[in-house]
Protein backbone atom coordinates (compact mmCIF):
# COMPACT_ATOMS: atom_id res chain seq x y z
CA UNK A 1 0.00 0.00 0.00
CA UNK A 2 1.30 3.37 -0.61
CA UNK A 3 1.25 6.08 2.05
CA UNK A 4 2.50 9.69 2.25
CA UNK A 5 4.59 9.83 4.27
CA UNK A 6 4.45 13.79 5.10
CA UNK A 7 6.04 14.83 1.91
CA UNK A 8 6.30 12.09 -0.88
CA UNK A 9 4.15 9.04 -1.86
CA UNK A 10 6.33 6.01 -0.82
CA UNK A 11 5.64 2.61 -1.16
CA UNK A 12 8.53 0.25 1.09
CA UNK A 13 10.13 3.08 1.70
CA UNK A 14 10.95 3.92 -1.96
CA UNK A 15 9.22 7.22 -3.83
CA UNK A 16 6.68 6.51 -6.35
CA UNK A 17 6.29 7.79 -9.62
CA UNK A 18 2.89 8.57 -10.48
CA UNK A 19 -0.62 7.62 -8.68
CA UNK A 20 -4.40 7.40 -9.56
CA UNK A 21 -7.72 7.62 -8.11
CA UNK A 22 -10.74 6.25 -9.98
CA UNK A 23 -8.58 6.00 -13.38
CA UNK A 24 -7.72 9.71 -12.74
CA UNK A 25 -3.86 10.98 -12.42
CA UNK A 26 -3.70 12.23 -8.81
CA UNK A 27 -0.03 12.79 -7.80
CA UNK A 28 3.40 12.66 -9.77
CA UNK A 29 6.79 12.02 -8.55
CA UNK A 30 8.14 16.19 -9.20
CA UNK A 31 12.25 15.68 -11.71
CA UNK A 32 13.21 18.70 -9.88
CA UNK A 33 14.80 19.31 -6.33
CA UNK A 34 15.02 22.09 -3.89
CA UNK A 35 11.90 23.55 -5.41
CA UNK A 36 10.77 24.69 -1.73
CA UNK A 37 13.86 26.22 -0.84
CA UNK A 38 15.51 29.30 -1.96
CA UNK A 39 18.80 27.85 -3.05
CA UNK A 40 18.49 27.02 -6.79
CA UNK A 41 16.35 29.94 -8.14
CA UNK A 42 18.77 32.73 -10.37
CA UNK A 43 18.57 35.20 -12.87
CA UNK A 44 20.82 35.27 -15.89
CA UNK A 45 20.45 39.10 -15.80
CA UNK A 46 21.71 40.34 -19.53
CA UNK A 47 22.70 44.25 -19.42
CA UNK A 48 19.30 45.46 -17.47
CA UNK A 49 19.07 47.01 -14.45
CA UNK A 50 17.20 44.64 -12.03
CA UNK A 51 16.45 43.21 -8.91
CA UNK A 52 15.97 39.87 -7.36
CA UNK A 53 14.24 38.82 -4.04
CA UNK A 54 13.46 35.71 -2.04
CA UNK A 55 9.88 36.02 -0.56
CA UNK A 56 8.53 33.28 2.09
CA UNK A 57 5.44 31.94 1.15
CA UNK A 58 2.87 28.50 1.78
CA UNK A 59 6.48 26.96 4.05
CA UNK A 60 8.77 27.65 0.85
CA UNK A 61 9.81 30.18 -1.71
CA UNK A 62 8.48 33.00 -4.33
CA UNK A 63 11.54 33.95 -6.29
CA UNK A 64 10.51 37.29 -7.24
CA UNK A 65 12.44 39.82 -10.22
CA UNK A 66 12.45 43.10 -11.37
CA UNK A 67 13.76 44.98 -14.22
CA UNK A 68 13.71 48.99 -14.01
CA UNK A 69 15.30 48.84 -17.64
CA UNK A 70 14.97 46.21 -19.75
CA UNK A 71 17.43 44.14 -21.01
CA UNK A 72 17.79 43.82 -24.61
CA UNK A 73 20.57 40.84 -25.00
CA UNK A 74 19.08 38.37 -22.87
CA UNK A 75 17.13 37.50 -19.46
CA UNK A 76 16.68 34.07 -18.45
CA UNK A 77 15.22 32.40 -15.01
CA UNK A 78 17.40 29.51 -13.88
CA UNK A 79 16.51 26.67 -11.78
CA UNK A 80 19.29 24.61 -10.72
CA UNK A 81 17.62 21.70 -8.89
CA UNK A 82 16.97 19.84 -12.32
CA UNK A 83 17.80 15.65 -11.93
CA UNK A 84 18.96 15.18 -15.36
CA UNK A 85 19.59 11.30 -14.56
CA UNK A 86 15.47 10.77 -14.10
CA UNK A 87 15.11 12.31 -17.68
CA UNK A 88 14.56 9.07 -20.60
CA UNK A 89 14.82 10.18 -24.22
CA UNK A 90 11.79 10.26 -26.61
CA UNK A 91 9.40 10.83 -23.30
CA UNK A 92 6.75 13.24 -22.89
CA UNK A 93 6.98 15.50 -19.76
CA UNK A 94 5.17 18.46 -18.11
CA UNK A 95 6.47 21.42 -16.60
CA UNK A 96 3.97 23.23 -14.29
CA UNK A 97 4.62 26.27 -12.11
CA UNK A 98 2.61 29.24 -10.13
CA UNK A 99 3.81 32.54 -11.87
CA UNK A 100 2.65 36.34 -10.88
CA UNK A 101 3.89 38.83 -14.18
CA UNK A 102 2.92 42.54 -14.19
CA UNK A 103 3.95 42.28 -18.30
CA UNK A 104 2.87 39.50 -20.78
CA UNK A 105 5.51 37.62 -21.35
CA UNK A 106 5.36 33.67 -23.62
CA UNK A 107 7.50 31.54 -21.75
CA UNK A 108 10.31 29.27 -23.56
CA UNK A 109 12.15 25.99 -21.84
CA UNK A 110 15.21 24.66 -22.11
CA UNK A 111 17.05 22.30 -19.92
CA UNK A 112 20.89 23.36 -20.85
CA UNK A 113 24.38 24.09 -19.45
CA UNK A 114 25.61 27.31 -17.65
CA UNK A 115 26.93 28.10 -21.05
CA UNK A 116 23.10 27.78 -22.52
CA UNK A 117 24.61 24.39 -25.19
CA UNK A 118 23.53 20.67 -25.09
CA UNK A 119 19.30 21.35 -24.14
CA UNK A 120 18.09 17.59 -24.67
CA UNK A 121 14.31 18.95 -24.71
CA UNK A 122 11.44 20.59 -26.92
CA UNK A 123 8.80 22.39 -26.03
CA UNK A 124 5.73 21.34 -27.29
CA UNK A 125 3.20 23.77 -26.23
CA UNK A 126 3.40 27.48 -25.55
CA UNK A 127 1.60 29.69 -23.24
CA UNK A 128 1.03 33.11 -22.61
CA UNK A 129 1.52 33.93 -19.14
CA UNK A 130 -1.19 37.23 -19.01
CA UNK A 131 -0.45 40.21 -16.45
CA UNK A 132 -3.99 40.32 -15.88
CA UNK A 133 -4.42 36.53 -14.24
CA UNK A 134 -2.72 37.33 -11.45
CA UNK A 135 -1.26 34.81 -9.62
CA UNK A 136 -2.00 31.49 -12.17
CA UNK A 137 -0.55 28.09 -12.99
CA UNK A 138 1.09 27.62 -16.18
CA UNK A 139 2.02 24.23 -17.97
CA UNK A 140 4.49 23.87 -20.18
CA UNK A 141 4.85 20.49 -22.88
CA UNK A 142 8.15 19.07 -23.14
CA UNK A 143 9.36 16.28 -25.15
CA UNK A 144 12.69 15.04 -24.76
CA UNK A 145 15.86 14.21 -27.63
CA UNK A 146 16.34 10.56 -28.80
CA UNK A 147 19.88 11.00 -26.54
CA UNK A 148 20.54 12.70 -23.36
CA UNK A 149 23.93 14.61 -23.50
CA UNK A 150 26.62 13.24 -21.05
CA UNK A 151 26.94 16.97 -19.09
CA UNK A 152 25.86 16.85 -15.58
CA UNK A 153 25.46 20.40 -15.03
CA UNK A 154 22.23 21.09 -17.13
CA UNK A 155 19.83 23.68 -15.52
CA UNK A 156 16.06 24.38 -16.31
CA UNK A 157 16.33 28.14 -18.20
CA UNK A 158 13.04 29.94 -18.74
CA UNK A 159 13.23 32.59 -21.21
CA UNK A 160 10.69 35.37 -22.57
CA UNK A 161 12.18 38.09 -20.22
CA UNK A 162 13.87 40.25 -22.85
CA UNK A 163 12.74 43.91 -23.20
CA UNK A 164 10.49 43.84 -20.42
CA UNK A 165 10.36 46.04 -17.46
CA UNK A 166 8.14 44.58 -14.23
CA UNK A 167 7.71 42.10 -11.96
CA UNK A 168 8.21 38.91 -12.10
CA UNK A 169 6.80 35.87 -9.41
CA UNK A 170 7.90 32.35 -10.08
CA UNK A 171 7.58 29.30 -7.34
CA UNK A 172 6.21 25.59 -7.14
CA UNK A 173 7.98 24.17 -10.05
CA UNK A 174 7.53 20.54 -11.09
CA UNK A 175 8.44 18.61 -13.58
CA UNK A 176 6.64 15.23 -13.79
CA UNK A 177 6.37 12.41 -16.55
CA UNK A 178 3.37 12.47 -19.44
CA UNK A 179 1.52 15.03 -19.97
CA UNK A 180 -0.60 15.83 -16.96
CA UNK A 181 0.13 18.23 -14.50
CA UNK A 182 -0.86 17.27 -10.94
CA UNK A 183 -0.69 19.50 -7.74
CA UNK A 184 2.87 20.82 -6.84
CA UNK A 185 4.86 18.45 -4.30
CA UNK A 186 8.34 18.23 -3.43
CA UNK A 187 10.95 16.08 -4.87
CA UNK A 188 10.46 12.83 -2.92
CA UNK A 189 14.54 13.57 -2.84
CA UNK A 190 13.91 16.58 -0.43
CA UNK A 191 12.53 14.37 1.82
CA UNK A 192 13.76 10.71 2.25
Amino acid sequence: MATINGKALVRDGKPLDRAYSNGQLVYGRNLLIGTNSNAKSSLNAGNGAYATQYVDFDNGYKYNFSYTKASTNYAVYLFSGLQKDKFKPNTDYVLSFMANVSRDIKPGVRFANNASQHNFVKQVTYPTILSSNGDQKVVIQLRTDSTIPDESDQSLYINGFVNKVGTFSIWDLKIESGDTATAWTPAPEDYI
